[in-house]
């Protein structure tokens, strides 16, 4: 018993800095003329409700969407909500790998190559202007991990 109220509260205090009690480090910058938007989500494959993410695009409105785990039917959900944006990957895959960029902002360069095997894509994308220095890379992670493992 005191073996788990120890643990416990170690872990408490170990988290109290991130949790609503913790205190604020970083603040969100004003609102700018650089300011961009961006929503990054993996939609979950085998997930169906195509709507909500739909009318989540729809409302954030980013300037930069990243879409993960996406197949042919999400491709197809998600079709009208990509029309506003200039600049469109689509590499949909039925084997959860899938992906949708998308972005309204200039890019230099946008590439999908296959670093890790065949049937996982990475995603390279650097802005044009300079604005953002940084390069975006996404992927998703080949290996699955059972988190009862070992239990």
């Amino acid at each position: 018993m005191l073996v788990a109220i120890g643990c416990g509260a170690f872990l408490g205090w170990n988290d109290y800095p991130y949790s609503p009690l913790g205190k604020t480090e970083v603040r969100l910058a004003p609102p700018g003329p650089d300011q961009i938007t961006v929503l990054s989500t993996n939609v979950l494959m085998k997930n169906e409700n195509y709507r909500t993410a739909h009318d989540l695009i729809t409302k954030v409105d980013p300037d930069i969407l990243f879409l993960m785990e996406t197949d042919q039917g999400w491709l197809d959900a998600m079709e009208p909500a990509l029309q506003n944006y200039g600049t469109v990957i689509r590499e949909t895959r039925d084997n959860y790998y899938g992906m949708i960029f998308a972005t309204r902002l200039p890019v230099a360069d946008v590439q999908v190559l296959y670093l890790a095997d065949n049937e996982t894509p990475t995603l390279f994308a650097e802005d044009e202007r300079k604005v953002i220095e940084a390069q975006l890379k996404g992927f998703s992670d080949a290996r699955r991990i059972d988190p009862l493992d070992g239990f």
